[in-house]
């Protein structure tokens, strides 16, 4: 009993607990209890993970008055509770995430050499001089050459790669002629012309069918005298059967210079036949007579040679001496005579240096002048008229409703290009090229058996 008794009064007196000692350093750090301070940090941390710490910010940006109210009536009723995925990912720390550390810049910088380094080691190679303003001047360039003529390589080409088509030189000409893509047409052309206009479209029109009437009687009169001329040679009347049939049918329209030239050629031909006949009869006749007055007449005697004396000779030589003489005169005299008028000659081609570069550029201004102007012919070719489109005055509507659509767009706009320079003026061909027969004999001794 005394033994239970005993143990029963070690077990209800606690021993106390064991003080950790402090006598040296390292105990003295290891066994401090710091767990208020690390909650006291972590707190902190969590300030300024949420906020900025409380230290820091200003009363009024931690309190707010609310003088609204809520927006919603009723409480939670209306709220939906996020997802916890959600909430993690749009939790926001406002400490900045540490700065990505680029490795390659930092190679670059400790690489680089110092200024002062570089300066000493070009001033031992020679490769600055100093000023007396103590002004630095590279000789070499500080980039260096890194680029070697020789050693580009031939870019590979091949088939598939179309060759780069060449801009012609008359390109940069197609915009200069000042006229507009659609053409105005007379006022006296409209639906509603004034009396004035509608007059002088009637009186263009007139002129221009007159000038026409006119040009078909000059070329009905010019064939009619043709045809009463006779040509004697067979080639001569093939030729002109060929031009008056092209005239008769009208299949092209020649100028009146063209028509006077056709005329003249003919007829210089006829009055040259003509000459050469009269020509070849006199020629028979003073043959023959010549031939009868060569018999008559007998051969002539011969001089004989006279030897010269040596006085003769001497006054001969004196006489190709002069002459010389004279002549070297004549050049020194034209000689100095030229060095007078030197200064003469040079103004004089200072002049027409002066005048060759203004004509120059008066030939430079009337080209571009006439590039502006409208094409009117291409060679030979001319470019189209436009038709004029006139109406009597019975026949004008005086309204857009009765209106009917007249000419063609398609031609307005073709002879408008045309004039413009944007398309060559072209006409249609009505002879066609005959073959050309060559005749040759067989080469029989080419034929083997």
């Amino acid at each position: 009993m005394e033994v239970e008794a005993a143990q029963t009064q070690k077990e209800a007196v606690k021993p106390m607990s064991a003080k950790p000692g402090r006598k040296t350093r390292k105990q003295w750090r290891k066994n401090i209890d710091i767990n208020d301070v690390e909650g006291g940090l972590d707190e902190m941390r969590e300030e300024e993970r949420i906020m900025q710490p409380l230290s820091d910010q200003v009363p009024e940006d931690m309190f707010q008055v609310d003088t609204f109210g809520s927006g919603q009536a009723g409480g939670k009723h209306g709220k939906v509770k996020k997802l916890k995925t959600d909430q993690i990912l749009e939790a926001r720390s406002k400490v900045p995430a540490l700065k990505k550390i680029d490795i390659n810049v930092s190679l670059k910088k400790s690489k680089k050499v110092d200024r002062k380094l570089k300066e000493k080691l070009k001033k031992i190679a020679g490769k600055t001089r100093e000023s007396g303003n103590s002004e630095k001047f590279a000789t070499s360039d500080s980039k260096g050459i890194s680029y070697d003529v020789w050693d580009v390589k031939p870019k590979e080409s091949s088939p598939l790669d179309k060759p780069q088509v060449k801009v012609p030189p008359t390109l940069k000409n197609r915009h200069k002629v000042d006229l507009p893509a659609v053409e105005v047409l007379h006022p006296g052309a409209s639906y509603i012309p004034t009396e004035e206009h509608h007059k002088e479209l009637l009186n263009t029109a007139a002129e221009k069918y007159m000038a026409e009437i006119n040009e078909t009687k000059r070329i009905d009169a010019a064939l009619n005298t043709y045809k009463n001329m006779n040509t004697e040679k067979e080639e001569d009347k093939e030729a002109d059967e060929i031009i008056i049939s092209r005239l008769a049918n009208q299949e092209f329209k020649m100028s009146s210079i063209e028509l006077d030239a056709a005329i003249e050629s003919i007829s210089s031909k006829l009055k040259a036949s003509e000459a050469a006949k009269q020509n070849a009869d006199k020629s028979d006749a003073s043959s023959d007579e010549q031939s009868s007055d060569e018999d008559e007449e007998s051969a002539p005697s011969k001089k004989p040679s006279k030897r010269k004396t040596k006085a003769e000779r001497n006054r001969q030589k004196r006489i190709k001496q002069q002459q010389e003489e004279e002549l070297r005169l004549k050049e020194q005299k034209k000689l100095r005579h030229q060095l007078q008028l030197a200064k003469k000659l040079k103004a004089e081609v200072d002049s027409e240096k002066t005048s060759g570069t203004e004509n120059k550029i008066d030939n430079q201004k009337l080209k571009e002048e006439r590039e502006k102007k409208p094409q009117a012919r291409y060679g030979f070719k001319k470019v189209m008229e436009s038709m004029l489109e006139v109406k009597p005055t019975d026949e004008i509507s005086g309204s857009l409703r009765t209106l009917k659509a007249e000419g063609n767009l398609i031609r307005d706009s073709f002879i408008n290009k045309q004039k413009r320079k944007l398309i060559e003026p072209r006409m249609p061909t009505t002879q066609k090229r005959k073959p050309k027969y060559k005749a040759t004999e067989k080469w029989t001794f080419k034929d083997f058996v």
